[in-house]
């Protein structure tokens, strides 16, 4: 659940969302990541940058942070020759290893798909390859 909370009372709370830090002519940037911490020492720099208020969010019971879904899932669908990215903005990037051939189990995908969702697929001999 995602909540508003004073910067004072957010201590010890996980920022909802990237809070960006902005002097006019010179820095353009994030301050604070999402799922960042906020300790006592983040207070003077969240009202500096004019933050009273910050979105953190609590997990309920059974809940897990989507960064930490996604790589629970690429950890369960990576074999050999895979390894997948750190996780940024709720998901996480496979990569190949090696190089080689990639071979899909298209039908396997298509059993497993959730219910309306379609998957864009490339045919390989119409882009040459």
């Amino acid at each position: 659940m995602i909540k508003k909370v004073k910067v004072e009372e957010a201590i010890g709370m996980a920022l909802a969302h990237d809070l960006t830090k902005v002097i006019p002519g010179g820095f353009k940037g994030p301050a604070f990541k999402r799922g960042q911490i906020i300790t006592k020492d983040d207070i003077p720099e969240l009202l500096s940058i004019g933050k009273e208020h910050v979105f953190v969010l609590t997990l309920d019971e059974g809940e897990v942070h989507e960064e930490e879904a996604a790589v629970r899932i690429a950890k369960a669908i990576i074999g050999n020759g895979l390894s997948h990215s750190l996780p940024s903005e709720g998901r996480v990037n496979l990569k190949t290893t090696a190089a080689g051939l990639l071979k899909i189990n298209v039908a396997s995908l298509d059993r497993n798909k959730p219910a309306g969702r379609h998957y864009h697929r490339h045919n390989t001999q119409q882009h040459g390859l």
